[in-house]
């Protein structure tokens, strides 16, 4: 069992993996390492995972959003999806344990948070764009 704030998830248990909803296959000293989403399971010593709730479900819209805009605005463009996908994924993480645990100092945390998503959001379409917009003599290197 893992236990988050008042919620505890179980083996089978619907979550939120990654912006997306899945199940928990296999825990593991109260870590989960196994979830299946959709058609791609992950495995690992200690995934992410959050439970359902009309907020965790509001907030992972928000990132698996974004992070449709970017892959479309994207285009031919071979972004670092690694280490792009690994930094939103911690942030939606954190922004999500916020939320389910609030306590003390949590509305400043979520300011910050917030403030920190709308930066990441804004800076990284102002750099695809710039980038689009490259030309060496005269001929555009993106289409």
């Amino acid at each position: 069992m893992i236990k988050i704030g008042n919620y505890k998830i179980q083996q089978g248990d619907n979550v939120f993996y990654s912006f997306e909803e899945g199940i928990v296959k296999t825990i593991v000293e109260g870590r989960a390492t196994d979830v299946k989403s959709g058609c791609i399971r992950s495995g690992g010593y200690d995934l992410m995972v959050v439970p359902i709730t009309d907020e965790t479900r509001k907030i992972s819209r928000m990132y698996r959003n974004l992070k449709d805009d970017i892959r479309s605005a994207e285009g031919v463009m071979n972004l670092n999806w690694p280490d792009l996908s690994r930094y939103m994924e911690n942030l939606w993480y954190k922004h999500c344990l916020n939320t389910i645990i609030g306590g003390e100092g949590s509305k400043e945390v979520a300011k910050s948070i917030n403030k920190e998503f709308k930066k990441f959001s804004v800076d990284i379409f102002k750099y695809i764009t710039r980038v689009k917009k490259l030309t060496v003599c005269n001929i555009s290197l993106f289409r």
